[in-house]
C-alpha cells in the first residue's frame, strides 16, 4: 500500500533533514518488516558547498531495532536524505519534481525490461520535495573531483556506465516501444526545447557575458591561434549560438532517441574511492530527457579537465553499448545504427552544445569559494563577470576557457 506521507514529516526536525516517523515509514516499507523501529538518528552534511546546486544531502545515520524470531536485534543503517533549495516563495527548483517521476516510473520499468540493476544510485523513497536514497559511501563510492577531472581509466568508468543505461533505454524501445513512449512524458522536456527556451536563453546570456569577459582579458595575451578563435568566438551573440545548439539537439534521428542522463558532469558523478570497479554510479537524475546518447558524452567530454583520449573512450562505449545489446537479443540492424562512426559523428555534430556546457559548468569548477545563489541571481549580468571573479581560480579558469574555446569554437 503506498504511504502517505505529510509536508510536516519531511520537514527539518531537531536539525534532521526529515522527522523519526517519515523515515521509520519508509524503512519499513524498503526493508519489507514491520518491526524496524528507530531508536536514534545522527545527521550530518553528505555533500561538501559547490557540490550540487539545486538540493542539499544529508547523511543520517539510523540506530534500529528489528525483531527476528521473537528477539530484538540492533542494526544500523545509514541512508542520503535529498532536499531542494527553495525560493523566497518556499518553492523548490522546478526540476526537482522530475527526479521522483524518474525513479518511481521511469527506471523501474526500465530495470524489469533490463532485468539489471541500472548504474543509478537506487531509491529508497521519491517524493516531490524530498528524496532518499542508500548511502554511497556504504559502497564505496566518492564523488567525482570536479577540479581535478577524471583520468583516461576513470572516464572509461563512465563510458561503461553511460553505455549501460542508454542500452537498456534501447531494449526498452525495441522490445515495448508503446511503453517506451508512455514513459517519456515523465522526463524533462531536453535543455534546448521550445518549453525550456526563455530560462535557457536567461542562463546562457549570464554565462556567455562572464566567458566573453575573461576571454577579452587573456587577448592580450594570447597567440595567434588563440586569438583568432576568441575573435571568431565573440563574433557570435549568445542567441545566435543557443539557435544553433537547438537546431543541433532537434536534428537527432529519430532510431537515435534514448533516455540521457542529462547532466552528465563531476558532481552527478561517482567513482569508488579506492579505484576498483569498472564503472561509475550517476546521481540526481531530475534532468533525464530523450535525445542523442552522445549528449552525455559530450557533457562528460566538455567538462573534464584532464586530456583524455575521446576516440578511445568512444569505442569503449559502444562496445559495452553492444554488449549490452547482444545480450539482450537485440537484432544486428539496430545494433549496427549504433555504430562507433555513428556515435563520434554525433559527438561531433554536437560540438556547440559541448561549447555551452563549458560555458555553463567551468564557473562551478573554478570556484575556491561561493557566492550565494541570491547575490548571484540579483546581480545584473554585466556585473556578474566581476561577482565570479572573486570566487574563481582566475588561472585555472582563464586556462580551461582557452581550451574549450581552440577545441569547440574553431
Amino acid at each position: 500500500m503506498a504511504l502517505s506521507i505529510t509536508s510536516a514529516e519531511r520537514a527539518i526536525t531537531d536539525g534532521h533533514p526529515c522527522s523519526k516517523e517519515y523515515l521509520e515509514r519508509i524503512m519499513r516499507e524498503y526493508e519489507k518488516d514491520e518491526t524496524f523501529t528507530i531508536k536514534k538518528m545522527t545527521s550530518s552534511k553528505a555533500l561538501n558547498e559547490g557540490d550540487n546546486y539545486i538540493a542539499e544531502f544529508f547523511r543520517v545515520k539510523i540506530e534500529a531495532v528489528i525483531t527476528v524470531d521473537g528477539t530484538e536485534k540492533e542494526i544500523v543503517k545509514s541512508v542520503i536524505v535529498k532536499k531542494p533549495y527553495r525560493d523566497e516563495k518556499n518553492v523548490p527548483p522546478s526540476i526537482f519534481k522530475f527526479e521522483s517521476m524518474v525513479y518511481n516510473n521511469v527506471l523501474n520499468n526500465i530495470e524489469k525490461t533490463f532485468e539489471s540493476k541500472l548504474p543509478v544510485i537506487q531509491s529508497i523513497r521519491a517524493d516531490e520535495g524530498i528524496v532518499v536514497t542508500e548511502d554511497f559511501r556504504d559502497g564505496g563510492w566518492m564523488l567525482s573531483n570536479r577540479r581535478e577531472g577524471m583520468n583516461q581509466q576513470q572516464t572509461e568508468q563512465v563510458m561503461k556506465a553511460l553505455a549501460k543505461f542508454h542500452a537498456a533505454s534501447i531494449v526498452l524501445s525495441v522490445s515495448q516501444s508503446d511503453k517506451f513512449q508512455e514513459l517519456s512524458q515523465y522526463v524533462q522536456d531536453q535543455v534546448y526545447s521550445k518549453e525550456n527556451e526563455e530560462v535557457c536563453k536567461k542562463t546562457l546570456a549570464d554565462s556567455y557575458e562572464i566567458t566573453r569577459y575573461f576571454a577579452e582579458e587573456y587577448l592580450p595575451k594570447a597567440n595567434v591561434e588563440e586569438a583568432t578563435v576568441i575573435k571568431k568566438f565573440m563574433k557570435y551573440t549568445s542567441d545566435e549560438m543557443y539557435i544553433h545548439a537547438r537546431k543541433a539537439t532537434n536534428e537527432t534521428p529519430h532510431f537515435a532517441k534514448v533516455f540521457v542522463h542529462g547532466d552528465c558532469w563531476a558532481n552527478n558523478i561517482m567513482l569508488k574511492e579506492d579505484g576498483s570497479g569498472d564503472h561509475a554510479l550517476l546521481i540526481n537524475i531530475s534532468t533525464v530527457c530523450l535525445t542523442s546518447p552522445a549528449r552525455d558524452l559530450v557533457y562528460v567530454f566538455a567538462t573534464n579537465s584532464q586530456q583524455v583520449n575521446k576516440t578511445a573512450l568512444i569505442q569503449v562505449y559502444v562496445q559495452e553499448l553492444h554488449k549490452h545489446l547482444i545480450a539482450h537479443k537485440i537484432s544486428e540492424d539496430v545494433i549496427k545504427q549504433f555504430s562507433t562512426e555513428f556515435i563520434e559523428s554525433e559527438v561531433k555534430r554536437l560540438e556547440i552544445v559541448a561549447l555551452l556546457t563549458s560555458m555553463w559548468l567551468l564557473v562551478p569548477i573554478s570556484y575556491t569559494s561561493f557566492p550565494t545563489v541570491e547575490e548571484y541571481n540579483k546581480a545584473e549580468r554585466k556585473d556578474k563577470p566581476k561577482l565570479v571573479g572573486k570566487h574563481i581560480d582566475k588561472e585555472f579558469y582563464t586556462r580551461r576557457l582557452v581550451e574549450v574555446l581552440l577545441e569547440y569554437a574553431k
